[in-house]
């Protein structure tokens, strides 16, 4: 897989920030596409969210950089709780809702972005954070 990274990640309350990796392939027929977020603070949730457009407006902790593109934002179900060590990840979800119909229905040839929205009450108000972001071209 090699989608673009970008957006800002922000300080979080265990250092840097979370980062979103990918793997696999950006391929719809192999459907093979993951990722992992680590930098995370250990035994919280998060969950794995996408739109059909790209920005970057502060919200929480950090910046939210994914948009509705006009079609709106969709949660990769299910909600992650982080491991001791700070990391999340999700695979599988290409062939489910709402990544397989309906408006968030990811097609070749289409580019939606990803990213990791997480709790992290020890920053204190509003308690949540995000990590940096992908852009991902999908293939047949």
């Amino acid at each position: 897989c090699d989608p673009d990274i970008y957006c800002t990640s922000s300080a979080n309350s265990v250092g840097v920030g979370a980062f979103i990796a990918p793997g696999g392939s950006s391929s719809l027929s192999a459907a093979d596409l993951s990722f992992d977020c680590y930098g995370l603070p250990s035994n919280q949730y998060g969950i794995f969210y996408y739109g059909a457009g790209s920005t970057e407006i502060p919200f929480g902790h950090g910046y939210r950089c994914v948009s509705a593109g006009g079609v709106g934002l969709f949660r990769i179900p299910p909600a992650q709780q982080f491991d001791a060590f700070g990391d999340a990840e999700i695979a599988g979800f290409l062939d489910q809702g709402p990544a397989n119909s309906g408006l968030g229905a990811i097609t070749p040839g289409s580019t939606w972005y990803f990213q990791f929205w997480y709790r992290d009450p020890a920053m204190g108000a509003p308690g949540f954070n995000l990590s940096s972001a992908l852009a991902v071209s999908f293939e047949p």
